[in-house]
């Protein structure tokens, strides 16, 4: 925070912000979008290094670099190309990619309890292809995608009529 009173910038998208803000404090939206990048990046290195740092497939391993490098015999890649995978997939409470703003340890237990596995993306792709061709896993993926259509409100079509 900069201990001002007002928005931290002068971009009007920033001030619009602050307007109809309901929060005390003067982070603009810039600096918020930011810090929330910063730390989904903090624990998306955090899980990495967690599930051991490597595709348990293909061996490809994460690392501070701009793009996929290849050395010798071994290959390094971004955080960004690796997923996590929920062997257990009956036990899986979220995604972990929404579940950025949780607590370490909530993570941590549902990497635990999942029996959750580092894989780089191409390596993803294969596994969730393979798995699609599970009629309990598609079945289980359908019943979700239609509870999710009837848990919503419905939306009166005129909101003059009573």
């Amino acid at each position: 925070m900069n201990g001002k009173k007002g928005p931290c910038c002068d971009s009007e998208e920033c001030k619009a912000y602050k307007k109809r803000s309901v929060i005390k404090y003067p982070l603009c939206l810039h600096k918020r979008r930011e810090y929330k990048r910063r730390q989904k990046s903090k624990k998306k290195r955090q899980i990495i290094s967690y599930l051991g740092g490597e595709c348990v497939d293909c061996g490809m391993k994460a690392a501070v670099v701009d793009k996929v490098t290849k050395v010798g015999n071994e290959t390094f890649a971004p955080n960004h190309v690796f997923d996590v995978e929920h062997v257990k997939w009956q036990k899986k409470t979220f995604k972990i990619s929404n579940g950025y703003s949780f607590s370490w340890e909530r993570i941590k237990k549902e990497l635990d309890d999942c029996e959750c596995v580092l894989l780089c993306r191409i390596c993803h792709a294969i596994r969730t292809k393979e798995l699609n061709k599970d009629k309990q896993f598609k079945r289980r993926n359908i019943d979700a995608q239609v509870k999710s259509w009837y848990s919503k409100s419905p939306q009166p079509l005129n909101s003059t009529s009573a």
